[in-house]
């Protein structure tokens, strides 16, 4: 049974998707660069063949000739005798006070370039349209999903439970699939992604023995792992024992990650000194 639409799953990390690729999507992202490279390089051989020659108004057109002085407002007269389709498109613009030189920017990267990379991100993000700023939505799953300092399977373990993806009562039912009543007791339950963040960034105590890791997506998976284990072998353990694998599951990871990295930092470092020891005799 597919729990999330593929729609869905195409959207960048992000935006809450698993950044598989939509191929009709890519393709015309890969399309709009040979868009760019005729922006770009107007004169060359494929520009001319495709553009066909200008009408003799437009041909050496810059900004500067629509406007009233190099200071000044557009020129809206001239605007609607020459380019009057692209009229509210001109006005939108605000010149440059500096008078700069006229120059084609791509604002979905640092350098200004198009890529078949942000245009296909820029896509997707116009499709999500919820109303909320895109730098929010980025924020959200950055923070509270992709970032944290867990194991990789708990991240994703995370992201099918803030995707509604987990096959639990509630939505079992919600798909019309005759389930166990004991499964199901919709008391007690709460709106989990608004409450997430604040979840996350509750400090751990001292006797958990954990520095720098949240504790609270280990105990949600092994929560997960308890009932599975409930459900299909008919036992579990006690919360008290949960809590303690969690724990431990935690302090486990933790550990290995600083030992990783205390092994990639002393291999970096070990040629370096090799050649400042100098010869031996």
């Amino acid at each position: 049974m597919a729990w999330i639409a593929w729609s869905d799953l195409t959207k960048p990390k992000a935006l809450g998707g698993l950044g598989f690729r939509d191929f009709q999507r890519y393709n015309e992202a890969a399309l709009a660069k040979l868009s760019w490279r005729l922006f770009k390089k107007p004169d060359s051989l494929l520009g001319r063949m495709l553009k066909g020659p200008a009408p003799e108004a437009i041909v050496n057109l810059t900004v500067a000739d629509l406007r009233l002085s190099l200071d000044g407002e557009w020129n809206i007269k001239k605007i609607r005798l020459i380019l009057p389709q692209y009229e509210d498109d001109i006005l939108s613009l605000k010149p440059s006070v500096s008078n700069a030189a006229d120059k084609l920017v791509w604002l979905g990267t640092k350098t200004g370039s198009y890529s078949t990379k942000s245009g296909y991100y820029f896509a997707t993000a116009l499709e999500e349209n919820t109303g909320e700023p895109i730098s929010t939505i980025q924020t959200r799953w950055h923070k509270n999903v992709w970032n944290l300092k867990v194991a990789p399977k708990v991240k994703a373990f995370v992201w099918k439970i803030l995707k509604r993806a987990l096959p639990v009562g509630e939505r079992l039912v919600e798909r019309h699939i005759d389930v166990d009543p004991r499964w199901f007791d919709p008391t007690g339950i709460v709106d989990l992604e608004e409450r997430w963040t604040a979840l996350c960034a509750k400090p751990c105590l001292p006797p958990t023995g954990l520095v720098s890791i949240p504790i609270f997506p280990w105990i949600l998976w092994t929560i997960w792992k308890e009932r599975n284990r409930f459900i299909f072998n008919g036992s579990s353990n006690t919360p008290t024992e949960a809590l303690t694998l969690a724990i431990k599951a935690a302090r486990e990871w933790e550990q290995t990650q600083v030992n990783e990295k205390g092994s990639s930092t002393h291999t970096a470092a070990a040629p370096a000194s090799n050649i400042l020891s100098g010869p031996t005799v």
